[in-house]
């Protein structure tokens, strides 16, 4: 068995003339034709068997080297991009962190508070501090929050604000029975007394912004800043606010009014482009624009883990980073690609073979059917592909090409057309069908590759199909024909190496073919087992078990297309995906270092460099 053929049957031979492929499976080349084609965005979840600890992750950030760090049960986590590590620590669950500029971390629960020292490959080293907090300042209750500022380590307790400095605590008494949250907005410390008033903190004393009517009421709620530093205030179930400068709280006008009726407000950030995510209790991720537009809904209906977010956090790379009660999950949220797979995507996991847009509508192929893309015009559903009740479930569903006669269809029954009623048969296959190409310099004339040869055949102006039978003299399992700029057709097979096919000049057909046969001894590598013909903007490629070759003309040999792996020097075998840009190809690399476990069949793309090379 070749060493990619588990592979090859998914990459190679089924996934090629892919005119949309970021709108189905793993990655793409470019933002779908439509907004509203978007599937679900590119997430990682993590269950408990990934990172051994309990499901809550709270309080994130990301350390100068790019660590993350979560609060957890008896533990905070650190993540490198890889690896989890829990680093245990005495308090109960940790809900609160914060980190120093030398690299420690300060953590604080129920009654307990204390820093770890900057993490290093060894043992964690927590020392708690609660001795040293004065005894008239205890006990304070939980420590909901913890905040860096000005040099200085804020501790906001059920009970008092407790500053850090210098070895030694000092107190603000926080009176009444309300919950304290701690906030750093635009560089000021705001302090919101759940259900009582919102204050503004000095350095020396705790300054009142507003005591607005919103504010009695108890319940959830975060403060941040929006992009010219005004202060938005998210209160429970009360929604939305911005602060205005004589403290009365203005409702913000968003186009995520009516989701946020159903549901509470736990959490939000501030994205570096301005946006703002917001978690929910009930509806997952919000994303909103500046303008109040609402970008992305993100939940259980496109991937989230569960639909209670209780901590959010942008990481360098502008990946979204969400706490749920079911774990801790990474959203790619702005990425080009999205994904559609059988959870959420409306396909099945059957193996994908053809993609294909047709008059606007974007069909998929796989061995179990035809599905079509259904848009969604709601940011809070991805687009879903929904079965073609046309097409059966045949032995053999090869591939797809969007032609003027109609979307074509080479199954285990032979060419088929799609049409309003049903499927078509054109030429019947007993064997079924492989590879559909068109004659660019006949664009009414149909290759279709099988078993025993190619066949041919042409459309009159009225769609009537005239079936020409086999191209003489051809007998090999073909799977690619597709025909070059000269009018040569190159057909690649499944053990005889690869055709070349030309007819008369001026020949309206191909009862007179002549035909070129290319084996190892043309160039072509031992064991190249079955070879695959693409079109790219490079020209024709030909994809062997042992890399990427092309044809030259001038030797009338093949040669290993050596520029495409000139960037590395490591041994690397590239399967051709995409490659109608010019100077472009995408490609995924295989049995190369360049693959990791998350990865392992990574998407390249290749773009050319002065002088040929990629």
């Amino acid at each position: 068995m070749q060493p990619r053929a588990h592979i090859a049957g998914y990459f190679r031979a089924h996934l090629r003339r892919l005119p949309l492929i970021a709108a189905l499976l793993m990655c793409g080349v470019s933002r779908p034709a439509h907004a509203s084609e978007a599937g679900r965005p590119l997430l990682r979840t993590f269950t408990r068997a990934d990172h051994k600890a309990h499901p809550q992750f709270w309080a994130p950030f990301q350390s100068p080297e790019g660590l993350l760090y979560f609060g957890n049960q008896l533990a905070v986590m650190e993540y490198d991009g890889r690896t989890w590590r829990v680093l245990k620590i005495p308090l109960p669950f940790t809900h609160a962190l914060a980190p120093a500029p030398n690299g420690d971390i300060y953590a604080g629960d129920e009654e307990q508070l204390g820093v770890l020292a900057r993490p290093d490959s060894g043992p964690p080293n927590f020392r708690s501090l609660l001795e040293l907090v004065p005894t008239d300042a205890k006990p304070f209750g939980f420590v909901r929050d913890i905040h860096a500022w000005r040099g200085d380590i804020y501790f906001c307790t059920d009970k008092n604000l407790l500053r850090w400095r210098d070895g030694a605590f000092r107190v603000w008494p926080l009176s009444g029975d309300f919950r304290n949250r701690l906030s750093v907005a635009a560089g000021r410390l705001i302090l919101h007394r759940q259900g009582l008033a919102l204050y503004e903190f000095d350095g020396e004393k705790l300054l009142q912004l507003s005591a607005a009517p919103e504010l009695t009421r108890p319940g959830y709620s975060f403060v941040l800043a929006d992009s010219s530093g005004e202060l938005i205030v998210g209160l429970g179930e009360q929604g939305l606010f911005h602060l205005a400068r004589d403290g009365a709280l203005v409702p913000w006008r968003h186009a995520a009014a009516a989701i946020l009726a159903r549901t509470s407000v736990l959490c939000a950030t501030r994205l570096r482009d301005g946006a703002l995510a917001i978690g929910t209790v009930a509806e997952g991720v919000l994303i909103l624009a500046p303008d109040g537009q609402l970008l992305r809904h993100l939940s259980r209906e496109n991937g989230l883990p569960q639909n209670t977010v209780i901590s959010l956090l942008e990481d360098r790379e502008g990946a979204l980073w969400a706490g749920t009660n079911s774990g801790p999950a990474r959203i790619l949220w702005r990425s080009a690609a999205t994904l559609f797979d059988h959870q959420t995507g409306g396909i099945t996991d059957a193996r994908a073979q053809d993609i294909q847009r047709h008059e606007g509508v974007l069909y998929y192929l796989s061995t179990d059917g035809l599905y079509r893309l259904t848009p969604s015009d709601d940011a809070s559903l991805p687009a879903r592909f929904v079965r073609d009740p046309r097409v059966n479930v045949q032995v053999r569903l090869s591939s797809l090409l969007s032609h003027r006669s109609g979307l074509l269809i080479a199954g285990g029954h032979g060419l088929q057309r799609l049409t309003p009623g049903g499927l078509e048969m054109l030429t019947a296959i007993p064997d079924g069908l492989a590879g559909l190409s068109a004659s660019p310099a006949q664009p009414t004339r149909i290759y279709f590759c099988h078993g025993k040869g190619v066949g041919t055949g042409v459309f009159s102006l009225d769609g009537a199909w005239h079936p020409e039978g086999d191209i003489p003299g051809l007998t090999a399992d073909s799977h690619d024909a597709l025909e070059d700029a000269s009018g040569a057709l190159w057909v690649g097979t499944i053990s005889r190496g690869v055709f070349r096919i030309t007819r008369p000049p001026g020949a309206a057909d191909w009862r007179e073919a002549q035909l070129t046969p290319f084996t190892t001894a043309a160039g072509l590598p031992g064991g190249h087992g079955s070879i695959y013909v693409w079109s790219t903007a490079s020209g024709l490629l030909f994809d062997t078990a042992h890399g990427i070759y092309r044809f030259d003309a001038a030797t009338q040999r093949f040669v290993f297309f050596q520029e495409l792996t000139a960037f590395d020097a490591r041994p690397m075998v590239l399967n051709p995906i995409d490659g109608r840009t010019p100077g472009e190809l995408w490609t995924n690399g295989l049995l190369t270092d360049i693959k990791t476990k998350e990865v392992p069949y990574p998407l390249l793309r290749l773009r050319a460099a002065p002088g040929g090379r990629f």
